[in-house]
């Protein structure tokens, strides 16, 4: 019980935001959601997971000479242990054109010495 407590401190959410082929069709790049989500669950099975599509975008500069893109913006909780297979796999996969991982960290809340600094006297 106290080592599901530990790592479930020690879990972070991430957003790793997937650029695929455009030239692939949507059942390729589900069935490649579903190996990345496959990965990740086998290091941790106490992992949440959610998936967003945005579809085919309009790139802001060329990536392998395609102008488009189909966007991808997986956000899930895992321990740190799981992301080098995760990373691996999006390095090798050709239907992937680029990645990006980013790690979400909770919003702070304002001390009480910097929340009197924030209010400026008002001056009449």
């Amino acid at each position: 019980m106290k080592l599901l407590y530990i790592l479930y401190l020690i879990m972070k959410e991430y957003e790793n935001l997937v650029i695929f082929d455009p030239d692939i069709n949507e059942e390729i790049v589900d069935k490649k959601i579903t190996v990345l989500k496959d990965l990740l669950s086998q290091k941790d099975d106490k992992m949440s997971f959610a998936i967003d599509k945005w579809g085919l975008k309009t790139l802001a500069y060329p990536i392998k000479k395609k102008d488009r893109g189909f966007f991808v913006l997986l956000k899930f909780s895992v321990i740190p242990d799981a992301l080098p297979e995760l990373i691996r796999e999006l390095k090798l996969s050709s239907e992937i054109m680029r990645y990006s991982i980013d790690v979400m960290e909770p919003p702070k809340k304002p001390s009480s010495a910097s929340a009197k600094t924030d209010k400026a006297p008002k001056k009449e």
